[in-house]
């Protein structure tokens, strides 16, 4: 496979061989040609003309070995084949990886004809013409140049005669000088965490499919003609971790031509857990390198590990599915007291961006959604309202009390939040009311005084709002998010 470093320098193939095409025939042959050169640019990174970068920064060129391949079609008089030319070392080159020759395969290299060449081999050919169409697949990739280089390099090189070879021996030569069709990026990722990580993802924002993840390469003039697109590129590892936060990691991946807008890279530890980074657009050209540098953070979800529901109301607020201080959605909870901004139970008790919601969020709760009073919540013998995201725009507000028969249509399968009916209390006396009566803070104070703040009140008969003191009355909390 082709090995990879950072430095400037070509790369060679030559031979000394003079091979013939076994089922070709051309009546204007002069001579054979006794040399071939290969010559790979290098990967020059778009930012080369910074004055801090050194030598070794400013390209990335792959080196040849032994066990790659490439494939060399006849593009003139004939364009139905191709030949599989797997490399070796040249006595006259063997302290140097980047030189090597091919065997020929029952080839013949012959003035008047035109040739083409391409890396890395692939047997497998287009069924539609030109011929001369290889498929390309971007998919797969590990995150290493090594990878990159013996599977994702592709390259194409039209034939050039009498070009200077790297051996003093070489009297007529045909050179295929190779173009890059790819780009590479490299990423270098400060990883907040101690972890093994599973891989990492690069999404476009606005969700458009600018990645080609499937194409094919006409060897001829390196036209790509892509068939698959996607919104993100991915990279899956092998054994990549970190032993300690803030570490860097360098990576690489190889992507077709495009022009990417606002992106998002999200990398995924082996226990999947998510962390982000936003990275800059770019206009990505083929044969050239390009850089992301990005300190990772941890996703936040509203949530902050608790569970939530979308009960699709109009402000997009999430309704946590159980009480603060309880431990399932049929427990009450604890009754709290105090509900000013310097003391909001539910930030204090769950963190994140739960917070005790206000009198209008709450009134969006009991007018956007289908509430139905049970005496015995899935099984757990509790009273209070399920609250249902309605199915018919004619549901929203309906309150279905205790003496009325809700619709058949919703049951518990359905998104919703159950609200138990659990009591208050009058400073530290015991919980009045629970099994009856549910009695739920919002962060609202009331004209009367700044301790005094508006609750949501409910019974099997109805649902309303009422004004408590927060210096007397302790009551439930169900928090909610964005």
């Amino acid at each position: 496979m082709k090995s990879n470093y950072l430095t400037f320098m070509s790369v060679c193939l030559l031979t000394s061989c003079s091979f013939e095409l076994a089922d070709e025939t051309n009546n204007n042959i002069t001579s054979d040609i006794d040399k071939v050169t290969l010559y790979s640019k290098p990967f020059v990174y778009e930012d080369d003309t910074r004055t801090n970068l050194t030598p070794t920064d400013k390209s990335i060129v792959f080196s040849w070995s032994s066990t790659d391949a490439i494939g060399v079609f006849p593009i003139k008089p004939t364009t139905n084949s191709q030949a599989k030319q797997e490399l070796q070392l040249p006595a006259d080159c063997e302290n140097d990886a980047h030189y090597a020759s091919f065997d020929g395969a029952g080839w013949g290299l012959r003035d008047g004809n035109t040739y083409a060449a391409y890396t890395p081999y692939n047997g497998k050919l287009t069924s539609e013409t030109p011929y001369t169409d290889v498929p390309i697949d971007m998919t797969g990739q590990d995150g290493t140049l090594a990878t990159i280089g013996e599977k994702y390099d592709y390259m194409y090189a039209p034939s050039k005669l009498n070009e200077e070879s790297c051996s003093t021996n070489s009297s007529h030569v045909v050179v295929f000088d190779f173009e890059h069709a790819v780009a590479i990026v490299e990423l270098k990722l400060t990883m907040p965490v101690a972890t093994t990580w599973k891989g990492i993802t690069i999404a476009n924002a606005d969700g458009k499919k600018v990645w080609t993840t499937n194409a094919t390469m006409n060897v001829a003039d390196g036209t790509i003609k892509s068939t698959e697109t996607s919104a993100s590129i991915s990279a899956t590892f092998k054994n990549v971790t970190t032993t300690s936060g803030n570490k860097q990691l360098t990576l690489y991946i190889a992507v077709l031509p495009t022009i990417t807008e606002s992106l998002t890279l999200t990398a995924t530890t082996i226990d999947g857990a998510e962390y982000t980074a936003k990275l800059a657009s770019k206009n990505i050209v083929h044969g050239k390198a390009y850089r992301w540098t990005a300190s990772l953070a941890a996703v936040q979800t509203p949530g902050n590990g608790r569970e939530w529901i979308d009960l699709g109301l109009p402000s997009g607020l999430k309704w946590a599915t159980m009480n603060v201080g309880a431990t399932n959605p049929g427990d009450y909870g604890e009754h709290y007291g105090s509900v000013s901004k310097e003391y909001d139970a539910a930030t204090k008790y769950w963190g994140g961006a739960w917070r005790t919601p206000t009198r209008s969020e709450m009134e969006e709760l009991v007018n956007c959604c289908y509430w139905v009073w049970t005496s015995n919540y899935n099984g757990t013998s509790k009273a209070g309202y399920i609250v249902y995201k309605v199915k018919l725009s004619s549901d929203k507000g309906q309150i279905v009390t205790s003496d009325k028969t809700p619709s058949s249509s919703y049951s518990l399968s359905d998104s919703h939040i159950f609200l138990p009916a659990a009591g208050r209390c009058w400073n530290t006396e015991d919980v009045d009311f629970a099994g009856t009566d549910g009695y739920y803070w919002s962060s609202t104070p009331t004209e009367i005084d700044s301790w005094y703040f508006w609750s949501l009140k409910f019974s099997p008969d109805g649902v309303g709002f009422n004004k408590l003191s927060a210096h007397h009355f302790f009551l439930s909390v169900l928090a909610v998010c964005m």
